[in-house]
C-alpha cells in the first residue's frame, strides 16, 4: 500500500517535468528561430546597402 502511494507521485512529477521541459524547449526554439530570422533580414539589408 505505501509503495503504491510513493510510486504514483514520482511518476506524476516525472511526467510533469517532461512536459515542462518540452514546453521550455519549444519556447526556446521559437525564440531562436525568431532571432535567426531577424539576423538574416538584417544581413540581407546590409548587403543591399553595401552593394
Amino acid at each position: 500500500m505505501s509503495l503504491k502511494n510513493y510510486e504514483i507521485p514520482s511518476n506524476f512529477t516525472k511526467f510533469k517535468n517532461q512536459n515542462f521541459c518540452i514546453v521550455v524547449l519549444k519556447k526556446l526554439s521559437n525564440f531562436y528561430s525568431c532571432k535567426i530570422k531577424i539576423i538574416k533580414t538584417f544581413l540581407h539589408t546590409l548587403k543591399l546597402y553595401l552593394i
